[in-house]
């Protein structure tokens, strides 16, 4: 039944749907389907209808199974941005998440990842997303911190991350009204004067052969309970955000994922049917004394508790006490730190890319 239960609630297909997909007829593309050109909107200036040779490639900075994100400097402004660049997808599924994506480009937070523009280029099949170019990633972080023989972050860093992270989901909450649902350390990234956001760009995308297996199961491993066992809770709610959200705060803070301590060491290949059962039986560890606080603990806690509502809502967590002790904690703080293991490319060290 337990695994009836997490196939259901990862949403996991049949064979047959698989083969169905990937047969089926991909739309084609039409000013009907797509009737507003494409239009970057970023450093004061607008550009519509961008074309390829508009941009300068300047490095390939990630590869999935949906597709990849170059970065990209604007030959006309200088500017450097990033594009992910996707595909495989069926068109009609598409639309109600590139609304989404628009409704996000046009309501810009300090909190998340800036969306330049969103659209179809020089009439291909390829979805363009043009993004904030960002300094780096925590999941990249945690790795060099690790290599760098640190066991701990400090909690300074962990509050300046869950304040960001909080703030941009009551944003995305209460201005976009939507949840985020997959809530990970890589949905996490720093700017180059080390101020944290998030990333809503894929939130929402459809569950396609593109991006299926990779970005569902990397999600799977921070899922609420409830969103692997719905006898549990709803599975759609803003705390399961929230539980996320104490999931990449309890894994930055020990700089491991947080159930690495529960799993026998047979276990720690990180099977996906392991891990699904032993989030909705056991609760994560609770954060290690010394050398955290009692305050930092009862707040990864409060976030974590099995069930959804007595976990904290978005202005119980920006009031913690947890956060509020390290209110003067500032981006160059965490900027500082971060370049402890990752150094800012030496062209951007005193002139950050707008």
């Amino acid at each position: 039944p337990l695994r009836r239960r997490v196939c259901s609630g990862l949403g996991l297909i049949s064979a047959e749907a698989v083969c169905s997909m990937a047969a089926e007829r991909r739309a084609p593309l039409t000013e009907q389907t797509h009737p507003t050109p494409l239009e970057l909107t970023f450093d004061g200036h607008n550009i519509i209808t961008p074309k390829a040779n508009d941009f300068d490639v300047v490095k390939r900075l990630g590869l999935g199974s949906y597709g990849c994100v170059d970065q990209l400097g604007h030959r006309e402004t200088g500017t450097q941005l990033a594009v992910k660049r996707l595909s495989g997808f069926c068109l009609e599924e598409a639309i109600p998440w590139l609304r989404q994506l628009r409704e996000v480009e046009r309501h810009r937070t300090q909190h998340i990842v800036d969306i330049y523009g969103v659209g179809f280029i020089d009439g291909s099949n390829q979805l363009n997303i043009y993004t904030e170019l960002m300094w780096t990633a925590l999941p990249n972080v945690v790795n060099k911190a690790k290599e760098h023989g640190l066991l701990f972050a400090p909690e300074s860093v962990v509050a300046r991350v869950a304040h960001a992270i909080a703030s941009a989901l009551r944003f995305a909450s209460t201005t976009l009204r939507r949840v985020h649902l997959s809530v990970r350390p890589g949905e996490v990234y720093f700017a180059f004067d080390g101020s944290v956001k998030l990333c809503i760009s894929q939130s929402g995308f459809p569950a396609t052969l593109g991006a299926m297996r990779s970005r569902q199961q990397r999600s799977s491993y921070y899922m609420a309970p409830e969103r692997i066992n719905p006898e549990l809770g709803e599975m759609t709610s803003a705390k399961c955000d929230v539980w996320g959200l104490g999931m990449v705060c309890h894994e930055l803070a020990h700089l491991q994922y947080a159930y690495v301590p529960l799993l026998q060491p047979a276990e720690r290949d990180f099977s996906l049917f392991e891990v699904c059962r032993i989030i909705v039986t056991q609760p994560p560890p609770p954060a290690e004394r010394p050398p955290f606080s009692a305050a930092c603990a009862d707040f990864l806690e409060r976030c974590l508790y099995a069930e959804p509502d007595r976990r904290l809502d978005y202005e119980e967590i920006l009031a913690h006490p947890f956060l509020a002790a390290h209110s003067d904690t500032c981006a160059q703080d965490v900027a500082d730190w971060v370049s402890t293991f990752v150094p800012l490319p030496e062209a951007w060290a005193t002139l950050p890319p707008k």
